[in-house]
């Protein structure tokens, strides 16, 4: 299992899946992975990146506050209920309570936000490069509050993240925004969908793709993590386990590296007597 992130690895800075990369991902099924989307996007967003993706399977939304599996490929699994073509596991608040608390220990720790929900569409649209309907389903959240905090300091962001974690809300930093959301991560939602596979006691080979500090507790509940760099050529060390390999290429390069070295040490081990 192939868990990925979208943004800045797979996808390019316009949201595209650059022709190397699609070449890769439409190869996984073929060499006996499967792909798994787990992302700070929305369910409206995946659901509009299907078709271009091509992935027909579980994925994991805002965070992993969302895990959704095909109604039309699974038995209900213990946990999740339905919601309209999948089968959805839920964790935490509903969104317009991570807004309401995100918004009252801001106001109380004296930290300036500005929540995506309540920026103006030109605002947004520039500070996310979506416009028109990708807009739309960009800010059709859930469970998770992308925020930004203009002028906040590491200790104001301190401050605010013990806040909200009185609350019974988390801080994490993904590529663009800062997220307030409930007690869960990626790591939450990897463990959720790696149990729907497995077999027996043992859970399924497994590997990541990320390149944000969001991303790293995604990395640390796989066996095999590639952290991709950043547009600027950087590894952000927030990001990183120990044991993770670093690209050498950014963003949907260090992702078709990553899975290019995947893919390779998988044939060799298949070839192993």
């Amino acid at each position: 299992m192939l868990f990925t992130d979208l943004d800045g690895t797979l996808l390019d800075e316009q949201g595209r899946v650059p022709e190397a990369a699609a070449r890769l991902l439409a190869a996984c099924p073929e060499r006996g992975v499967l792909v798994v989307p787990v992302t700070s996007k929305t369910r409206a967003e995946l659901e509009g990146l299907g078709d271009r993706l091509g992935i027909r399977g579980p994925f994991a939304t805002e965070n992993g506050g969302g895990v959704y599996v095909p109604r039309d490929l699974w038995p209900r699994p213990a946990g999740f209920h339905e919601a309209g073509p999948y089968w959805r596991r839920a964790s935490g608040l509903g969104h317009a309570a991570v807004l309401a608390i995100l918004a009252e220990e801001a106001r109380a720790c004296g930290v300036g936000v500005e929540p995506l929900s309540g920026m103006q569409a030109d605002a947004a649209a520039r500070c996310t490069g979506l416009d028109g309907p990708a807009l739309v389903r960009c800010r059709t959240r859930e469970f998770d509050e992308p925020f930004l905090a203009p002028g906040a300091g590491p200790e104001a962001l301190a401050r605010l993240e013990h806040a909200l974690r009185r609350r019974g809300l988390r801080l994490s930093r993904g590529g663009r925004f800062h997220h307030a959301h409930g007690p869960f991560d990626k790591g939450t939602a990897v463990r959720t969908i790696m149990a729907l596979f497995r077999d027996g006691a043992e859970p399924p080979a497994s590997a990541a793709v990320g390149d944000a500090p969001n991303d790293r507790p995604m990395l640390e509940a796989v066996r095999r993590a590639f952290l991709v760099r950043r547009g600027d050529g950087t590894a952000d060390p927030r990001a990183r386990p120990p044991a993770a390999t670093v690209t050498r290429g950014a963003g949907p390069d260090g992702w078709v590296e990553a899975v290019e070295a995947l893919l390779s040490a998988l044939d060799t081990a298949r070839a192993m007597p």
